[in-house]
């Protein structure tokens, strides 16, 4: 598939990565339909990455269309449209039950737990992108919401609500 890849300080490249597939039953693959550019992909572009591998594709803004599943995953199945989480947890520890998967006690570090920022969880700067525990790590969209109004709830909105919040605004 195609997708954008870092590879250094101003060295974002287009080009064929492997396509994602589901390797766990509780996986899910997404076809994007809408991806947004990030601060944290400007932070990438311009040098300060989150990981010193190169290689890998950048972005966690996006929304989609599940094109396969695990056979655990019963939340979602292929066809239907989902917002993506900037953040992706492994569901199971106390932090990831609250529904603070940016938390997850089980990561090994942070690059772990958001796409795009490493190897480790290829970003969404590509036409697919495979997302595990998906039946916690997928939003279902309702009809009627577009992907230009629902790409805004990926990352947007909800890094500005948590700024209002903690400013106490």
């Amino acid at each position: 598939m195609k997708a954008l890849t870092y590879h250094g300080r101003h060295d974002i490249r287009y080009g064929d990565v492997p396509d994602p597939a589901v390797t766990s039953p509780t996986d899910a693959v997404v076809q994007v339909t809408a991806a947004g550019i990030c601060g944290s992909d400007l932070h990438i572009y311009g040098g300060n990455p989150f990981s010193p591998e190169l290689g890998y594709t950048p972005g966690h803004e996006c929304v989609g269309v599940v094109v396969d599943t695990g056979g655990q995953v019963t939340r979602v199945k292929p066809g239907d449209r989902v917002l993506v989480p900037a953040s992706a947890g492994c569901t199971r520890c106390r932090s990831c039950a609250a529904g603070f998967t940016a938390r997850c006690e089980r990561a090994k570090s942070s690059t772990e737990l958001c796409y795009g920022v490493s190897p480790q969880l290829p970003g969404s700067q590509a036409q697919a992108l495979a997302v595990p525990y998906a039946d916690v790590n997928l939003v279902p969209l309702p009809e009627g919401i577009s992907d230009e109004a629902a790409i805004v709830l990926t990352d947007n909105a909800p890094t500005a609500w948590y700024g209002c919040r903690r400013a106490r605004i």
